[in-house]
């Protein structure tokens, strides 16, 4: 009973101090970036650039080659965000906010970033 709870609440319970934005929030500066936690195949045709694309089940070899201390967490569902926030804070990243991502929005989120990333 306990594992049940314990695996709900690192998938679905909010993590303390990041909040879910919307793209016009979502301000890069130059020591921020952008991780990408989709998997390769769903990142192909957004358009951005500067984008760290590691998805989740990599996440524990790779966390490493990510370099920017402050970091947007780019998904798509709000549980793969809450494990990636969690670990990422574990080991020290400062986590600026998540940002949902669908097939509804991808053109929108090429737009706004276009030209910060």
């Amino acid at each position: 009973m306990g594992l049940i709870i314990s695996t709900m609440y690192r998938r679905y319970w909010p993590v303390r101090g990041v909040k879910f934005m919307s793209y016009s929030n979502a301000v890069l500066q130059d020591n921020e970036a952008v991780l990408d936690i989709r998997d390769f195949n769903a990142v192909s045709d957004t358009g951005l650039s500067r984008v760290i694309n590691i998805p989740v089940p990599y996440l524990k070899r790779h966390y490493k080659d990510i370099d920017k201390r402050y970091i947007y967490i780019l998904g798509s569902d709000k549980a793969g965000c809450n494990l990636t926030a969690r670990f990422l804070k574990k080991k020290g990243f400062k986590i600026k906010g998540s940002l949902i991502i669908n097939q509804d929005n991808k053109r929108n989120v090429s737009h706004k970033w276009r030209e910060a990333l």
